[in-house]
């Protein structure tokens, strides 16, 4: 979900947002942070740990591929800051990118072999109890504030995680929101980073097993 300010943000040449120009920067650029750490620590387990399989491959890839391609679906119709953002995935669920990368981590868990994979159930844990209810918290008031009762009616009607079969359509003619994927706002989201990591992830797993 994404806030905006009142004042209308886009001007869509067609269907196109007008984004502010940025070139995403490579994975290996970007600064390091603190919340980046502890990524980086599960991951240095999971590795410790690992003993990936042509049989955990197979069943951990097309897990890693379908958040994958949610994620990248999502990145392009999600404009930030700017409108509420009620298009593509978005129009079934209010958190595309979240279960985009919960079923990334655990198509690695998967892959990555029995021993890595028996931390499913606490990654499920930390997210349903803490990561989602205190990002869900957070992102609703903030969309309400600035939206108002069309983000009251998008939060009824659109579940967090659970997707609606038929995509939800907003009443109010002067909710701004790209109608079409964008390459624009897929590149503004920075999500080359995120793709760069898993594709490192799978060929590191691939060859660790090919090798094993």
């Amino acid at each position: 979900m994404t806030v905006a300010p009142e004042a209308p943000a886009l001007e869509a040449d067609g269907d196109e947002p007008q984004l502010a120009k940025r070139t995403p920067r490579p994975l290996w650029l970007h600064k390091p942070r603190a919340k980046h750490l502890w990524p980086l620590a599960v991951g240095g387990a999971v590795a410790w740990f690992a003993e990936p399989t042509p049989a955990s491959l197979a069943a951990g890839v097309p897990l890693v591929l379908l958040g994958v391609g949610v994620r990248v679906w999502a990145a392009g119709h999600l404009v930030k800051k700017r409108v509420l953002s009620v298009s593509g995935p978005y129009a079934h669920l209010r958190h595309p990118c979240y279960a985009g990368a919960l079923a990334v981590l655990i198509g690695l868990l998967i892959c990555a072999g029995p021993r890595p994979a028996l931390g499913i159930p606490l990654l499920l844990a930390a997210f349903f109890l803490h990561y989602l209810p205190r990002k869900e918290r957070k992102e609703a008031e903030q969309i309400v504030e600035r939206h108002g009762d069309a983000a009251r009616a998008y939060l009824a009607a659109v579940p967090a995680l659970r997707p609606r079969l038929r995509p939800w359509r907003p009443e109010r003619d002067d909710v701004a929101e790209p109608r079409s994927w964008s390459l624009a706002c897929f590149r503004e989201n920075s999500e080359m980073g995120i793709l760069e990591a898993i594709a490192l992830a799978l060929t590191v797993l691939v060859w660790w097993a090919i090798r094993s």
